[in-house]
């Protein structure tokens, strides 16, 4: 359930980023969506699932436009 919650919030974040011809921070939104559906497989509670995205958010191997960030940020509250 935590899983599909946060992977609409990416999506509708991801088309927003299409939409702005913002492709790499498109593909970065992408590899969230599958470290959140890995991570609902696994963990299966919403705190693991945002786990699974602060850390690669802070590691920086997903660069992100700033705004996209702070949206991304913003969808992983309840």
């Amino acid at each position: 359930m935590a899983a599909g919650v946060l992977i609409s919030r990416m999506y509708d974040i991801r088309e927003i980023c299409l939409d702005d011809e913002m492709y790499d921070d498109a593909a970065s939104l992408d590899t969230l969506i599958e470290a959140v559906n890995a991570a609902g497989h696994n963990v299966y509670t919403w705190e693991g699932c945002v786990d699974s995205v602060r850390s690669l958010l802070d590691s920086h191997i997903v660069p992100l436009d700033e705004t996209i960030r702070e949206m991304v940020e913003e969808c992983l509250t309840k």
